[in-house]
């Protein structure tokens, strides 16, 4: 689940499309006029188990933020860390999201536990 500042957008939209040339399975909230804080607390509430954070901490340093939801552990990767980290299995399907319109580059699949 990628989850990023309005001016990082364009950085979301390119790790969303690298994620999906790779086969990971993976969704973008990219509505637009909705607080990043927003976008932050309707992952967690959907239960998604791990975030991928792009806001302040990108700029000028090119590392995402990883977030496990069950821990809280929170961690920087650049892609290659980024893509070696994420097994196949945390990117599963899941039939529940297919039908989630409010995304408007959603897979029909998601993270799941």
């Amino acid at each position: 689940y990628i989850v990023s500042t309005e001016q990082q957008s364009n950085v979301a939209e390119e790790l969303y499309q690298n994620l999906l040339s790779r086969n990971k399975k993976v969704i973008l909230d990219d509505r637009k006029n909705i607080t990043f804080g927003a976008k932050l607390k309707d992952a967690k509430l959907f239960g998604i188990p791990y975030l991928i954070i792009i806001g302040n901490s990108y700029i000028g340093n090119f590392v995402y933020e990883v977030e496990e939801r069950l821990t809280g552990i929170k961690s920087r990767m650049d892609f290659n860390e980024l893509c070696c980290s994420f097994k196949d299995a945390w990117f599963s399907s899941s039939s529940a999201w297919s039908s989630c319109t409010w995304f408007t580059s959603v897979s029909t699949s998601a993270f799941v536990d």
